[in-house]
């Protein structure tokens, strides 16, 4: 077994042994070391009984994807696993771009399930580029897959694909989503269509009243109060929130001529709020939040505690429209529960209306710990230098999670005069305090800061000192650039590594020399990191110790050190790149290729034709991908 089998394997074990706060760091420091073989590790790590867990594991793939990466998480969608799935779903749409030509492949794959999936990626990424991949789709023989597809088109918003709906509303299978689409796109040509298919298809009609409300516009209203069905209560609610839309938009006094034809629009609604149809209740929360007045606030409010999901969500969006609207009434209804007070701190931060800022003061000062550090965090959100002295004296706090909170909120507002408060906090005994201080002083990043940091680099605690090397690494000002450099020689592993993921992100040409004697570390963490910052400057003086670092005894130092070859590119990189192709282990390999195949040398196609005899099948099947995007790129 070779060391860097071993240390995976350590690695393994300690996830399956460990807590949830060791996993999490386990996850964490494979995420920082970019260790390849550990990508598999961090796969499996979406699957985590813990949803902590889970979500960190999203983050930390998300922070380091590539294409590799890609394709792995994109085989995820074979799985059996729902949560799984999801994971990868979201993780996937969250990449955007660096995902979506590989998602797109996906949407002709064997299996109409991954296609389904990819649709509904791209439908979540809302990437116009995948227009013509979601058009070919349209053709799939699945209308499952067809159905998906044509959601995608609506959720991606680009105005091209209205004609392509229209044409959908003859597929039966598809009609339904075209027609929610076509409202998304506020495709007001399509009005005429919709009344039309309206009377013709019963199973479509919810639908059709729910576009022309998004669409938004006031010419179909006659046409809704001509069919409102009092007897059928989801149409009745679903016309009534279609209305609701329009009005904001294009007044018209539909709800008033209602009114004189004998419908009480207001009782209807607020006896909605109580049926068990989840749909119907959803539509006249909407209404509310679209037309209530302020005295519906407490039945808005009631709402946000439902067991529903979804009817939280919506409730959530229509007390932000009607609180915006009615910011006093809205504050003096604040709850005394704990879970509902926080939930309305957070809407006073997505409002942003200043008058909120007392009561949340007010919490700050007098409510639960939960309570106290949502304070903190949401008074950040308003901008207000007001805020800060209370903030600050909060930086002492009993509670942990407040200071944590407190030392964000004033790193977000950049607040200079927090600076000295902040300092003992990289000494705090929690290390979301410890981290909220550094990015909080990295921030607001002061002449200041850096003189009084800096002598953290040599505390005694070691957890001290990497929150002052993270600090100084956030701090754009070249000021800090000499004391990453003096960070290369710390008694801590964790901070020179540290340091020198810094200085490649920063490009610190000048740290050039201390890196390359970084090469020959005790840890070797730190010299992969140094080997990686050594390809982030791309320099020509550092090829000579690179090669050096090939015939390092770990596995993944090596992985890094050609890596950063291939970078810096050049003949003297090139000619060294062949050995680790032919006789280092898989990972190193596979790199290697990919280094030689940008560096566009005569002699890469023969070096990776004869790869893709290898007997590893990874080796091969890599050299058959980076062949191919080589030959189509030349």
């Amino acid at each position: 077994m070779d060391i860097g089998t071993d240390i995976l394997e350590q690695y393994r074990q300690s996830i399956v042994e460990g807590d949830e706060e060791s996993r999490v760091e386990i996850y964490r420091e494979i995420g920082d070391l970019g260790i390849p073989g550990g990508t598999d590790i961090l796969i499996l790590g979406l699957s985590d009984t813990s949803s902590y867990v889970r979500s960190t594991v999203a983050n930390i793939l998300f922070e380091i994807a590539d294409e590799k990466i890609v394709a792995e998480v994109l085989e995820c969608l074979r799985e059996e696993s729902p949560t799984l799935r999801s994971l990868a779903m979201a993780l996937l749409a969250r990449l955007g771009l660096t995902a979506l030509g590989r998602v797109e492949d996906y949407l002709t794959d064997d299996d109409s399930d991954v296609r389904i999936f990819a649709a509904n990626i791209i439908a979540a990424g809302g990437h116009r580029e995948a227009f013509a991949a979601l058009k070919g789709a349209l053709q799939d023989p699945e209308e499952n897959v067809r159905y998906a597809a044509v959601e995608a088109l609506g959720r991606i918003g680009d105005e091209e694909a209205i004609p392509l709906l229209v044409s959908v509303l003859s597929d039966e299978w598809a009609r339904y989503p075209a027609i929610e689409a076509l409202g998304l796109l506020k495709a007001g040509e399509a009005i005429p269509l919709l009344l039309e298919i309206y009377d013709e298809d019963e199973w479509i009609r919810n639908a059709v009243i729910e576009a022309l409300g998004n669409i938004g516009v006031a010419e179909p209203v006659g046409f809704l109060i001509d069919r409102l069905e009092i007897g059928n209560e989801m149409l009745l609610h679903t016309t009534l929130a279609a209305l609701a839309k329009i009005e904001q938009n294009s007044p018209t006094g539909a709800f008033d001529r209602l009114q004189e034809v004998g419908v009480d629009v207001n009782a209807i609604v607020h006896s909605a709020l109580s049926v068990n149809n989840p749909d119907v209740r959803k539509s006249a929360i909407w209404t509310l939040g679209m037309i209530g007045s302020e005295s519906d606030l407490p039945s808005l409010l009631e709402q946000l505690s439902d067991f529903d999901e979804e009817i939280r969500d919506i409730s959530r969006t229509s007390v932000i429209k009607l609180g915006t609207r009615h910011i006093g009434a809205l504050i003096r209804y604040l709850p005394q529960d704990d879970n509902l007070l926080k939930e309305m701190i957070e809407i006073f931060g997505e409002i942003q209306n200043r008058e909120a800022i007392p009561p949340i003061l007010v919490a700050l000062e007098n409510g639960s710990d939960i309570i106290r550090a949502a304070a903190a965090r949401t008074l950040a959100s308003f901008k207000d230098s007001s805020v800060v002295e209370q903030l600050i004296s909060h930086l002492n706090d009993k509670s942990g999670h407040v200071r944590s909170a407190s030392a964000q909120s004033l790193g977000d507002l950049r607040a200079v005069k927090a600076t000295r408060q902040l300092f003992p906090l990289l000494e705090d005994e929690f290390v979301d305090v410890r981290e909220s201080a550094s990015e909080a002083l990295g921030k607001i990043g002061t002449p200041e800061i850096i003189t009084h940091v800096a002598p953290f680099l040599k505390h005694a605690r070691m957890e001290v000192r990497q929150a002052a090397v993270q600090c100084l690494g956030i701090i754009t000002d070249r000021r800090t650039d000499s004391f990453l450099m003096d960070a290369l020689n710390n008694a801590d592993r964790g901070v020179r590594r540290f340091a020198a993921n810094a200085i490649g992100t920063r490009k610190i040409i000048k740290a050039l020399k201390p890196l390359m004697s970084s090469l020959m570390d005790e840890d070797w963490q730190v010299r992969k990191s140094a080997a990686s910052a050594l390809g982030a400057l791309r320099d020509q003086r550092s090829v000579e110790p690179l090669i050096a670092s090939l015939k390092d005894e770990n596995v993944w130092v090596r992985y890094a050190t050609v890596k950063a070859l291939g970078n810096i590119g050049g003949e003297k990189a090139g000619m060294a790149l062949r050995k680790p192709l032919k006789q280092d282990l898989p990972p190193v390999r596979i790199v290697a290729m990919e280094a030689l195949s940008k560096m566009k040398d005569p002699e890469t196609i023969p070096l990776l034709t004869s790869m893709s005899e290898e007997p590893d099948l990874d080796v091969r099947k890599s050299a058959t991908e980076i062949l191919g995007r080589y030959m189509s790129s030349l």
